[in-house]
């Protein structure tokens, strides 16, 4: 059995889940802690977004990415799900998120 392999392991997770848990307090303490998702899929009403509107939450999404946010949880943040963040940066013609 190899325990400095899983001791390794096991300091990695724990700094992981460290890390997670700061991200996850920086978007509470910006956002607040109401449900993103409340809604089932079924039951939310299609959203029409012009280029404008649409550039400007790619743009607020890549800030929050910059700061340390997962693309998910940014764009859970910002209530966009992470598929309309990747079409919307395909449609404005915007190059793959850099930090």
């Amino acid at each position: 059995m190899n325990t400095r392999g899983i001791g390794n392991f096991l300091e990695w997770a724990h700094q992981r889940i460290v890390r997670e848990m700061k991200t996850n307090e920086l978007a509470k303490s910006e956002f607040g802690e109401e449900e993103v998702y409340g809604e089932k899929p079924s039951e939310r009403r299609k959203i029409t977004r012009n280029d404008n509107e649409r550039m400007g939450l790619v743009k607020e999404i890549d800030k929050l990415r910059r700061l340390g946010m997962t693309c998910s949880l940014a764009c859970k943040a910002m209530g966009l799900s992470r598929s309309s963040y990747n079409k919307f940066r395909v449609k404005l013609k915007l190059e793959p998120f850099q930090k």
